[in-house]
């Protein structure tokens, strides 16, 4: 793999010094450059995916909380695997990292500060509060709500309370239950 990654740098390097792009292509000489573009590429492409998981049409707001809630989680475990001196959970940074031991001076304190901003922004923006929606994703075994209201509350321990909604519960899915108590 460590060869494909070399082909490709000299392929790209090559390319942009016949487009007469010596400064963007002076970049893929540079090892710190490479490293912090394999890492990037790493990021962006969870990212990519999380953004796609997020716009599936088939997801309620529970299981979009939970992606991100996993996602948040993970940027924690990089940090820490980082803190170990530990690169492998980044594939590209790791298999440009052993071509490169000035790397782990410079770009790894680097890659340990955005992950620990993007760790605080997610934090920041997306509240960790998947918790919230237990109730909606197993009525039947998680407790109603605080801030229910009393006659939410009353509402709540009639349909739960209710043997045929607890069948239904179990056969349809999450978005086909709750349209069907809504009509009730």
């Amino acid at each position: 793999m460590l060869d494909t990654h070399m082909m490709m740098k000299a392929g790209i390097h090559i390319f942009l010094e016949e487009k007469h792009m010596d400064e963007a292509a002076n970049k893929f000489s540079d090892e710190d450059f490479v490293m912090k573009l394999a890492y990037l590429s790493h990021v962006f492409g969870k990212l990519n995916e999380l953004n796609i998981q997020l716009q599936d049409t088939d997801k309620q707001l529970p299981q979009l909380a939970d992606k991100i809630t996993a996602f948040t989680r993970k940027l924690e475990m990089w940090g820490r695997r980082l803190d170990q001196g530990n690169t492998d959970v980044f594939e590209n940074l790791s298999e440009v990292a052993e071509t490169n031991d000035s790397g782990a001076t410079t770009v790894i304190p680097c890659v340990k500060w955005h992950i620990s901003s993007l760790r605080r922004l997610f934090q920041k923006y997306f509240l960790n509060n998947s918790a919230q929606y237990d109730w909606v994703m197993d009525p039947f075994n998680a407790a109603a709500p605080a801030d229910f209201s009393s006659v939410e509350e009353d509402q709540c321990f009639e349909m739960t309370s209710d043997s045929t909604q607890r069948l239904r519960f179990t056969s349809q899915t999450l978005c086909e239950f709750w349209l069907g108590v809504e009509r009730l």
